[in-house]
């Protein structure tokens, strides 16, 4: 596990962190003299700049400056928290904004130097950026040197950074070997897949899976809830802790977790259908603190040719938001039923967030061979 030391001042100012996103609470009340979390990006994505009062834009650019420092700080400590660069890309694209048409005065300084900073980390390379070019523009189409043009602004090589390493269409094509354009997918068939909607202790659509403390399995100390503060899509995620585990070996390993097979509507046992011969991506985002390497898993299938078999280790994480993605076949011969669980095996913590299952389809003309499921997981540049 990597170890981060914290500076004082670092610490001191971890409102910032909590400041910009409205999926954030913050751990202690925040000033009087402050703004709601939520309403600097926002009325910055809502208002244009030339819409605010001087002094609201003076303030506001005051916060986004200190948070552009100290997300860049935090991504150098952690460049593979993907939670971190979300949010570095938020503050350096809400700064561009204030800073168009004028200069330096409005959103740039000390600001946009920290978002050079780390645009040139990401990067791997050091360039000249241009401050003037408005966000909207299109992009960067990956991070390559040569690629790079003089005029590319921090924000849009730190949102090109974020999209190389979450947009699932771009990751489903690189697995599949086929362009971007060629792609396509349709709706999440999981329900409450982001973990936003609870009912009596448990997100919705979902089941507490409790294999411990019942035969044939160890005895264990397991509890799930939901974490409302470091989420990385929307405003909750889905939280596993393990505190005690026996391991007595003429039993199966304790383990628990929350499964997708309960219908709401229907009160019954749900299960998601793949279609023969057809594509498949399942994704999703997790962190883990202090829990062993492959502990955490996922599970959707016993069968070996309907996606995976049995449970698929993750990689540990350090606490660090990483994205893991699957793409595989219904490779039976007949449409076969599927239902994620995402779940631990070990004392240490575990979360999970957007989780998906959506059919992938292809333009007319391309084919991909039904083999074995693909994997992919976000690395650092």
């Amino acid at each position: 596990m990597r170890h981060r030391h914290w500076s004082p001042s670092l610490i001191g100012w971890g409102f910032i962190f909590t400041l910009l996103l409205p999926a954030c609470t913050a751990p202690a009340p925040q000033p009087t003299n402050l703004p709601p979390a939520a309403s600097l990006t926002r009325s910055l994505a809502d208002s244009p700049p030339a819409n605010l009062k001087p002094e609201t834009l003076k303030l506001e650019t005051t916060y986004l400056q200190q948070a552009a420092h100290y997300y860049n700080r935090y991504h150098a400590l952690a460049p593979d928290d993907l939670l971190g660069l979300k949010r570095l890309a938020g503050v350096c694209t809400a700064l561009e904004k204030l800073g168009q048409g004028e200069g330096e005065t409005r959103g740039q300084g000390e600001g946009m130097k920290s978002c050079r900073e780390a645009a040139e980390r990401v990067s791997g390379s050091m360039f000249q950026v241009s401050s003037s070019k408005p966000p909207d523009e299109p992009e960067t189409p990956n991070l390559k040197p040569e690629t790079l043009k003089l005029e590319t602004t921090p924000a849009a090589v730190l949102r090109e950074a974020l999209a190389a390493r979450t947009d699932d269409r771009r990751i489903v094509a690189e697995l599949l070997g086929v362009s971007v354009e060629d792609v396509e997918l349709g709706p999440n068939l999981v329900e409450n897949g982001g973990f936003d909607e609870w009912v009596e202790g448990r997100p919705e659509w979902w089941t507490w899976s409790d294999m411990f403390n019942h035969e044939p399995f160890n005895a264990a100390a397991f509890a799930g809830g939901v974490d409302g503060l470091l989420s990385f899509e929307g405003q909750q995620a889905a939280r596993v802790d393990g505190f005690w585990i026996q391991q007595q070996e003429d039993k199966s390993r304790a383990r628990c977790g929350y499964w997708q097979q309960w219908d709401e509507e229907q009160h019954s046992r749900r299960s998601i259908t793949l279609t023969v011969g057809s594509p498949y991506l399942l994704s999703f985002y997790y962190r883990t603190e202090n829990l062993a390497n492959g502990a955490a898993t996922v599970w959707v299938s016993y069968d070996p040719m309907v996606l995976f078999a049995h449970d698929h280790g993750l990689p540990s994480t350090g606490e660090d938001w990483h994205h893991f993605v699957a793409v595989g076949w219904n490779r039976s011969d007949a449409e076969a039923a599927i239902r994620p669980l995402i779940r631990s095996f070990a004392t240490g913590s575990v979360e999970f967030d957007d989780v998906q299952v959506r059919a992938i389809g292809l333009a007319e003309g391309t084919t991909v061979e039904a083999d074995d499921t693909r994997f992919w997981m976000a690395q650092s540049d």
